[in-house]
């Protein structure tokens, strides 16, 4: 009788497994989304489920800290298929719309990018590019915030640096006039370092909120400017004109348009296109014959 495996002793053998394998000489660290879905398989996961988490493990927010504060956002996201010319351009306008700035286009083959160069707020560069990946494409946006960290970290240091300085002269001297510039100079230190980490951790907050809002956006541009077969002019149906010439008799050229209509012998039918010539020749000899 085969033995079952708790789940806990499942989680044993394969971290063990992993171990092993990563001590062999030779042997490619890390798994492949096809090692991943065919474990999945054997042990009765589905697949696209595999597929589907790895897919969000890969959407995780990427930050960039300064003393422990993020200064920098990245958000990336995989769409399948191409991007066009068209949804490119579309991409772009809903970028100008967001971010208020016109920007700079920019990019190379496949490769496309925009940066918010010459708008208001260049010290908080936001780059957004589309690079080639699989069977789609990679679009990933980035924004920095460093100078602000850095507004708020060096006044911070410099304060902090200055009571350290207090604090030792108080200590050598003896005297204890020392220590109160010193204590206001801490305190404004830690004021300064406290307000930027909890201004930075809150921009970061939304702007990984802003990020995954515009990048559905982007997602449904993508899928929506797909490239769409044109109508062929030929396939399109006309009304059938006559090329056939009016036929009028010849003997009413002599008399003028009213002169004849007066004279009641300018018959409209005679105009019919679809009637046979030998019918019009009938009628305007009959009414010739009248006259």
């Amino acid at each position: 009788m085969a033995r079952h495996f708790t789940e806990a002793e499942a989680q044993h053998v394969f971290a063990r497994a992993a171990e092993l394998q990563r001590a062999s000489p030779g042997t490619e660290a890390g798994l492949t989304l096809g090692d991943l879905e065919e474990a999945a398989r054997a042990a009765g996961l589905d697949p696209a489920l595999v597929a589907t988490a790895a897919a969000e493990l890969d959407a995780l927010p990427t930050r960039r800290t300064m003393v422990g504060a993020p200064v920098e956002v990245t958000r990336s996201r995989h769409i399948a298929g191409d991007v066009t010319d068209e949804a490119w351009g579309a991409i772009v306008a809903e970028l100008r719309r967001t971010f208020r700035v016109p920007g700079v286009v920019g990019g190379y083959g496949r490769t496309r990018e925009w940066s918010n160069v010459g708008g208001l707020r260049n010290d908080m560069p936001l780059t957004v590019s589309i690079e080639p990946e699989g069977d789609g494409v990679r679009v990933s946006l980035t924004r920095s915030a460093r100078q602000q960290a850095l507004g708020s970290h060096i006044p911070a240091g410099i304060q902090g640096t200055m009571a350290l300085v207090f604090s030792l002269v108080a200590l050598i001297s003896g005297e204890p006039g020392f220590w109160i510039p010193a204590l206001i100079l801490l305190v404004m230190s830690t004021l300064f370092l406290s307000a930027g980490q909890i201004g930075l951790r809150l921009w970061a907050n939304r702007q990984e909120t802003k990020f995954d809002a515009l990048l559905d956006r982007i997602d449904r541009i993508a899928r929506d400017e797909t490239p769409t077969e044109r109508t062929d002019e030929r396939s399109t149906p006309h009304r059938a004109v006559s090329e056939r010439p009016t036929r009028v008799s010849s003997s009413l050229l002599d008399s003028e348009p009213d002169e004849a209509l007066e004279e009641g012998r300018l018959d409209n039918r005679l105009f019919d296109e679809d009637a046979p010539e030998d019918d019009v020749l009938r009628r305007a000899s009959t009414r010739r014959s009248r006259s």
